[in-house]
């Protein structure tokens, strides 16, 4: 089981702020939170199966779950809605694609779960709910989540208006949030200590703490109660924190505190699998190997994009134009939500080059080109509001007939909105 209270925002200055507490048997054991083996995801788990109710990327993709599967102690190795937050975490799909992907996964395993499941992903501002209401049927019901504060519960779901214990930690979330202004890491330990550890109101409290006979039959008595809280803000700048606070076997509790920021651009690499290429999410949005030269152009965000894409590409003996129309717009769609696949030039663009061309003798370097051309209306956009969409890389590449290398010029803005390149 568990609770959630969490502010979903689309201006303020903190893009996310959560709390949530998590409840299980004692017999059940958890590991506090941890990065993955690659840096890359940080989240506690459940031992029994490896599974997860909260994780969060340095690629900005947030998932946390709440399931009835521990109140009835049906926990199995290697499987349970547990590990539906890590197999978010891991892939590359966005939320919409990856609630669509786990609905079909349930009408055909017909697995015996209840829960509630959020993803998000926090480059491109999207969330989504993701409930399994009853274990005697496959039905899932997916929904936009708006932006607001919102509760999530085991039985309940989303922003139950029924439940004393989701109303009760509803108000408190509500509350705190007003006062809530520039926060600082260390806020982040009251900020879970407030009301998330407050055990008043019995079986309806934000913190758990009860005793019962364990429904297997054959435990005796045990606790039932809250082994964790954690303590997560998101802030526009793509800053993260994270506190959490998780009980030992010995019943002792230890505390952590995490500090890092989303990867939103990585710079180019040169790797003998992949040549000269860019990976944004893990995904190659741009490659260069052996004279042969791939662009794609998603009009949402890259990290839609299949990764198997350019890989088919780099890896083929297929003439770019061949390459291109064996995929029917249809085929193409299935790599990202309009993706396009494009051979033909910008004319604009083509005939500030040619013009160029005209001037001079020799071609400029292509620096001087890339500058030139790129940075300059009507190619290159500033973003008129915080978090609207402007340019962020400009790069141009020279290969030359019966020249062996190729000349490449990138820059990109970082993460601190500072070009480099």
């Amino acid at each position: 089981m568990g609770i959630v209270a969490f502010n979903w925002t689309e201006g303020n200055n903190n893009q996310l702020t959560l709390l949530m507490n998590r409840d299980n048997w004692e017999n059940r054991v958890i590991s506090g939170a941890s990065w993955s083996r690659n840096g890359q995801i940080l989240s506690g788990r459940c031992k029994a199966n490896n599974g997860t109710w909260f994780g969060i990327t340095k690629r900005g993709r947030v998932a946390f779950l709440v399931n009835t599967s521990l109140l009835l102690d049906r926990v199995k190795a290697n499987s349970g809605s547990e590990l539906y937050p890590v197999h978010f975490l891991e892939g590359n799909m966005s939320p919409d694609q990856f609630a669509n992907e786990l609905r079909l996964h349930e009408k055909q395993s017909n697995e015996r779960h209840v829960y509630s499941l959020i993803v998000a992903d926090m480059t491109s501002s999207s969330m989504v709910h993701i409930l399994k209401p009853l274990d005697t049927k496959s039905d899932v019901i997916i929904e936009t989540v708006p932006f607001g504060v919102h509760t999530l519960s085991s039985y309940e779901g989303l922003d139950s208006t029924e439940s004393s214990r989701d109303l009760r930690l509803r108000g408190l979330f509500s509350q705190m949030i007003v006062d809530l202004g520039n926060i600082e890491k260390s806020q982040m330990e009251g900020i879970a200590g407030r009301f998330m550890y407050d055990a008043a109101g019995g079986r309806d409290a934000v913190f758990l703490q009860t005793r019962d006979d364990h429904p297997s039959g054959n435990l005796g008595s045990q606790r039932f109660g809250t082994t964790s809280t954690t303590a997560l803000v998101v802030k526009r700048t793509k800053e993260v924190m994270l506190f959490e606070r998780y009980m030992e076997e010995n019943g002792a509790w230890t505390k952590n505190h995490f500090a890092f920021n989303i990867h939103t651009r990585e710079p180019l690499a040169w790797s003998d699998a992949d040549g000269l290429s860019c990976k944004r999410c893990g995904v190659v949005w741009f490659g260069h190997k052996e004279g042969r030269v791939v662009f794609l152009f998603n009009s949402h965000e890259h990290s839609t994009i299949d990764p198997n894409l350019l890989p088919s590409f780099l890896k083929c003996e297929k003439t770019p134009r061949r390459f291109v129309e064996d995929f029917t717009q249809e085929e193409v769609e299935k790599f990202g939500p309009n993706l396009k696949l494009l051979v033909a030039d910008d004319i604009l663009l083509r005939g500030k080059f040619e013009a160029i061309c005209n001037q001079h003798e020799e071609l400029p370097p292509i620096q001087n080109l890339v500058e030139y051309l790129l940075r300059d209306t009507p190619f290159y956009f500033i973003p008129i509001s915080d978090g609207g969409r402007g340019t962020v890389r400009i790069f141009g590449i020279d290969i030359e007939a019966n020249r062996q290398q190729a000349l490449f010029y990138e820059r990109h803005l970082n993460d601190k909105g500072e070009w480099e390149g």
